[in-house]
């Protein structure tokens, strides 16, 4: 059994408040026929045996009711009951037993009452505080997590199933760390509980602590935690609280401002390259040509042509510094996304050492309000990347996809595929595997579709071979930069 019943929001079992069934008495039978049947025993039993004490069981009989005030009238009944017992006993009787037996039952009857009253309103308040604490855990817009000692859940509120995206059942009782977390965070996060629950690390609310969990749906979100425990009487952890915060979108953001940033360091840097560097790398290729005609001898002019290889991968990636560190909003128009993906597909036919590859598009025609030169360099740019991974040769697929809100282009080729270390630097300016890229291709891509409101994924299927996808809003409404 889980820690769950020292826990007071997580539904710990109280009998005495479960509504009575269909075939249960209702308490003001109850109350009444008990009533009836003391005062039966009253009246026919002698007076010594202290008959009147027995009230007290009809008293504690209100406790079956729900409201509070039943316990307060019921000894209203039992008091005037027993008051006009008393008046109306034979003379003598007053002096007897029945004139102490009969105040004493009533004190006994009232003390009882109080105490189930007092006791149904700290029932009523813990109740209600309770319920709020439950709206509280409904609403909230972190995770609201309570872990056991082995690291299960025992409580999950609406906000952490929606991120999970599960329902609360398929989460409680669940091992956090082997079910949730990622498998790079999982041994690390696994750690910190273990020092948490020994009291080797002390909880500090204000700190916060980080890992990536994983959802249903494979995708990974990051998370930044706040930990406490709760303990028992004697002092001992029973268990961990957490609230999360989703930080995904704020990490995402805090990157795409330093790129931001950066960029506008390298726009600066490209400009001085520019004229330093174009001109007299022009005229450095030209002399090595020249150089390389008066050459007689094969090897040296080999020798020449190497040289003139690596000047024209300098001015490449001059070229693509300018296009990368330009500030470029788009130009929007209607466009057709079938005529983008028609001219990308033209021009990759006009590179003579790519004559191999094929490009396949299929899906429906979409219309977008979009700069059709920027996507169509985005396109091209993707194709080239997949004619490349594929050595020149083969059949590259463009699949458009639309949604509701959204249109989708999946980019595939046959190539080997990208390893998972490498798939996350994509994206990263000057980051290539290949021997003359210059690193600046996917990074422009990504750049000028988010400067659309879209975004672009890069998959790996198991079976081999690379997937793009692009994704581009229908209705454009305020271009970013």
């Amino acid at each position: 059994m889980h820690e769950a019943s020292h826990l007071p929001w997580l539904g710990a079992p109280r009998p005495h408040l479960d509504r009575p069934s269909l075939y249960a008495p209702r308490p003001a039978l109850l109350v009444a026929g008990l009533a009836l049947t003391i005062l039966v025993l009253d009246l026919l039993l002698p007076e010594g045996i202290g008959v009147p004490f027995l009230y007290v069981l009809v008293v504690i009989a209100a406790l079956w009711s729900p409201r509070r005030r039943f316990a307060l009238a019921a000894a209203v009944g039992i008091t005037a009951l027993l008051a006009g017992d008393l008046l109306l006993a034979p003379t003598g009787h007053t002096a007897g037993l029945s004139g102490i037996h009969h105040p004493l039952a009533i004190v006994a009857v009232w003390t009882t009452a109080l105490l189930i009253y007092r006791h149904k309103l700290v029932e009523e308040t813990l109740l209600r505080e309770e319920a709020e604490a439950q709206a509280y855990l409904d609403v909230v817009a972190v995770i609201i997590l309570v872990l056991d000692r082995e690291g299960r859940v025992n409580l999950v509120n609406p906000r952490g199933c929606e991120i999970l995206g599960l329902q609360a059942r398929e989460v409680l009782g669940r091992s956090w760390v082997d079910s949730f977390v990622s498998e790079r965070d999982r041994e690390r996060t696994r750690e910190g509980l273990r020092q948490l629950v020994r009291g080797e690390l002390a909880p500090d609310r204000r700190r916060t602590f980080e890992n990536l969990i994983r959802t249903s749906s494979g995708e990974e979100r990051l998370l930044a935690w706040r930990r406490t425990v709760l303990r028992d009487a004697r002092g001992n952890v029973r268990a961990t609280v957490s609230s999360g915060e989703d930080i995904t979108e704020r990490r995402n953001a805090e990157r795409r401002l330093r790129a931001q940033e950066s960029l506008a360091k390298v726009g600066q840097l490209a400009a001085s390259v520019a004229h330093e560097v174009r001109n007299p790398l022009a005229g450095i290729r030209g002399a090595i040509q020249i150089l390389s005609r008066r050459m007689p001898e094969e090897e040296d002019r080999k020798v020449m042509a190497r040289i003139v290889e690596r000047v024209d991968t300098l001015n490449t990636l001059t070229e693509d510094l300018l296009v990368y560190a330009r500030p470029h909003t788009p130009e929007l128009a209607s466009v057709s996304l079938q005529r983008i993906l028609g001219v990308a597909r033209r021009l990759l036919a006009g590179h003579t050492d790519l004559a191999a590859v094929s490009v396949e598009i299929s899906g429906g025609d979409v219309t977008l309000e979009a700069d059709e030169k920027m996507l169509q360099d985005v396109f091209l740019n993707l194709f080239l990347n997949a004619a490349q991974a594929m050595k020149g040769e083969g059949t590259i697929r463009a699949t458009v996809r639309a949604g509701v809100d959204t249109v989708d282009v999946d980019v595939e080729d046959d190539g080997p595929g990208i390893p998972a270390d490498v798939q996350e630097r994509l994206f990263e300016p000057f980051f290539t595997t290949r021997h003359r890229g210059t690193g600046l291709g996917l990074p422009i891509v990504k750049r000028d579709v988010e400067a659309h409101g879209g975004d672009v994924s890069i998959v790996c299927p198991d079976g081999g071979g690379t997937r793009v996808t692009v994704s581009l809003p229908l209705l454009r409404t305020q271009p970013s930069c």
